[in-house]
């Protein structure tokens, strides 16, 4: 009776103990983070701007990210309500973990060196968006560093 009593409640620990890679990956999201980088290309015309000053800050809850950055001349600055999603997609022959924030504003999320399990803890992210206009796409990569 004790070794099923020890397998159940080490069972049981074990699957509580280890959390998704949703959760854990939005837990390393969530916070401040200053901005590093940003980079932005329009891809029709080759045209490519950069920005080193780190200028900026990001801060996101569970469900909102409130956000303030300068590049070049021009502020932006939002807040919106977004949900965290993971998936799945190729990369060569194998299959990998994609995170992204989907809301008013869509971002593509990269952890750190974007190995298998750099999610966990991350200091240090990229944000990916692209804008669509009527005549012209922008792309636009911004580097983050944890506060």
């Amino acid at each position: 009776m004790k070794k099923i009593n020890l397998i159940i409640f080490l069972a049981l620990f074990t699957l509580t103990s280890c959390s998704s890679k949703l959760d854990s990956a939005k837990e390393s999201l969530v916070g401040t983070w200053q901005v590093t980088e940003i980079f932005k290309s329009i891809p029709s015309t080759g045209i490519f701007e950069d920005d080193k000053s780190g200028n900026g800050m990001f801060e996101f809850t569970s469900t909102q990210c409130d956000y303030n950055f300068t590049f070049g001349t021009d502020t932006e600055m939002n807040s919106f309500e977004y949900e965290f999603q993971t998936s799945k997609e190729n990369a060569g022959f194998i299959r990998v973990d994609r995170f992204d924030v989907v809301g008013e504003e869509n971002y593509r999320v990269r952890f750190g060196d974007q190995t298998s399990d750099s999610y966990k803890e991350a200091t240090e992210i990229t944000l990916e968006r692209t804008i669509i206009t009527d005549s012209l796409t922008f792309e636009y990569t911004i580097s983050l560093s944890k506060i």
